[in-house]
């Protein structure tokens, strides 16, 4: 109990002339009543704490505001102290630690703490001078924040346990396998290994590279995700084994830090080594949950399962059914180490559908089967398909040769034809110096516009041993043509008649001539270069014994 004095001035005067007056001091004594709780000016405030540190280490003080400011005031965890593991001085608020903190186990806390102007019993939270069943729950763990209460005298108090680092990372597998196509491109994803660090910050904060090894020039990293990457050219090394060490470093590698290895086995693969599963579940579901997936594959088989696509499932048209998921995957021998058939995979994940029935139903698994189907007998082979392909080109070649062929022997008869018609051929008679009939297999032998007229007999010439060796010979500047009948043969001089000859000595003359070698040579001259007009026609009989 305490009081409060107030002092009083009170003065009294008359009213006389002049006014007299007197003053009087009167002190009161005011008896404080204890009549308000302390409350918290803030409800909830958030205190930290290095983890590790020994017992007694400050987190902070707690403070309330009483209106009366009668006495002191008194303070209680009321709930949230897991493991006892804080203390508060119940007069001055100084929360302490009872022991050191390991972060990873409990990174925070939340304190429930009491004020009020009387002591209380910690264990009841009731006046000391009461007898009260204990609040068991008082100081039980509270990993969460619980609602706080309407009561003003009640403040929640966040404790943050600073990290310090004081673990390393861990590889969630200390042997990881995976495959590589031989196909694959520069950059692209194999396989991605993952190590966890409990630490907080940048403490937790991980570093993926790749240890010296033979084989290692053959692969890259990202140092953040932990995907290895394709970084040379695989084609031709089918059925090859790769060896490559990954190490994780924490504090993203910079000095001090932790670390931790692993082993990864990769696999030159082909598409005929891998199977499909064929789901109705979305890809986005299917690459969630892919580890709950190769887990109950890998119980069912026996073997390592290895994840290698997740897409929309293509159909044989090459079209994507967005209802529909293919999970392309192989299986690697954990005895071995080596890739497993295809074949025996899923002979045992088929073996087996009755016992995980349950799965497959959860999965909406349709089929499972061959990534790329084996060649059968059906299928024509590829090197008869080109070598009848160059066979039927070959024989188009030939056809074309041959026609071609046929096309030139048959102008050349043509010709031929025509110049055995010009010599040999149908009726002609002299009307007004003009042939009026000519052979019909040439019409326009007359003319000189016949382009293929070619004189088979230019080099030839029959003479009678009586004429003279100027007498022009009918094949020597001339045309000799053969009428019909026994008339009169023809022939045509180029060049004027010859001189002192009479044309009615030779009417009617005979001789048998015989085919004579030309002395001269024969005029180049095609006998149609001269006009009409100018031809001039002589008719003396020839007997023609040879050709």
């Amino acid at each position: 109990m305490w009081f409060i004095f107030v002092q009083l001035t009170i003065e009294a005067q008359d009213l006389g002339s002049p006014p007299r007056s007197s003053v009087k001091t009167i002190t009161i004594a005011l008896e404080n009543i204890d009549d308000n709780i302390p409350v918290f000016n803030k409800r909830q405030v958030s205190l930290s704490v290095g983890e590790n540190l020994p017992a007694g280490a400050e987190v902070g003080t707690i403070a309330a505001y009483d209106a009366d400011q009668a006495g002191p005031i008194y303070y209680y965890i009321q709930s949230g102290n897991s493991g006892n593991m804080f203390a508060l001085n119940e007069t001055t608020g100084m929360l302490t630690t009872t022991r050191p903190v390991d972060r990873e186990a409990s990174a925070q806390f939340f304190l429930y703490i009491k004020s009020s102007n009387v002591k209380l019993d910690p264990a009841s939270l009731q006046p000391r001078n009461k007898r009260a069943v204990p609040d068991a729950s008082s100081n039980e763990t509270n990993a969460t924040q619980a609602p706080l209460p309407e009561d003003l005298g009640v403040q929640l108090v966040i404790v943050n346990i600073a990290d310090e680092n004081d673990n390393g990372p861990l590889f969630t597998k200390k042997l990881y396998t995976g495959g590589v196509s031989e196909d694959a491109k520069h950059g692209s994803n194999i396989i991605q290994v993952f190590a966890k660090d409990s630490d907080a910050g940048n403490n937790s904060r991980i570093s993926y590279e790749l240890m010296q090894t033979k084989d290692s020039d053959e692969f890259s990293i990202d140092r953040e995700t932990g995907w290895i990457q394709a970084k040379s050219s695989y084609a031709g090394k089918f059925g090859e084994e790769f060896v490559i060490n990954v190490i994780a470093k924490d504090n993203f590698g910079e000095e001090p830090y932790f670390n931790d290895t692993a082993e990864v086995k990769i696999y030159v693969l082909t598409d005929i080594q891998r199977a499909v599963i064929i789901s109705g579940r979305s890809p986005e579901y299917v690459r969630e949950n892919q580890e709950e997936l190769k887990r109950i594959l890998e119980n069912i088989t026996g073997y390592i399962i290895n994840i290698d696509d997740i897409n929309y499932y293509k159909d044989e048209d090459g079209k994507y059914d967005y209802d529909r998921t293919a999970v392309l995957f192989h299986a690697v021998d954990p005895k071995t180490n080596k890739v497993v058939d295809k074949d025996i995979v899923i002979d045992k994940i088929d073996n087996n559908y009755d016992k995980h029935l349950k799965f497959f139903q959860q999965w909406e698994i349709e089929e499972v089967k061959a990534q790329v189907d084996p060649k059968t007998d059906d299928e024509f082979p590829i090197v008869w398909a080109v070598v009848i392909g160059l066979g039927i080109l070959l024989f188009l070649i030939i056809l074309i040769f041959c026609c071609v062929v046929c096309q030139l022997r048959k102008r050349q008869k043509r010709k031929l034809r025509a110049a055995t018609a010009a010599s040999y051929g149908g009726s002609r008679s002299v009307n007004n110096g003009t042939v009026t009939s000519l052979p019909t297999t040439n019409m326009h032998i007359s003319e000189g516009s016949n382009p293929v007229w070619v004189d088979p007999y230019h080099n030839w010439g029959l003479r009678t041993d009586d004429e003279d060796a100027y007498e022009p010979s009918p094949f020597y500047g001339g045309t000799f043509h053969i009428a019909e009948g026994g008339k009169e043969e023809l022939y045509e001089a180029q060049e004027s008649s010859t001189d002192g000859r009479d044309e009615d000595d030779k009417m009617g003359a005979s001789f048998s001539g015989s085919r004579k070698s030309s002395t001269s040579p024969p005029s180049p001259e095609a006998y149609e270069s001269s006009p009409m007009t100018d031809r001039k026609y002589y008719s003396p009989k020839f007997i023609v014994t040879s050709i």
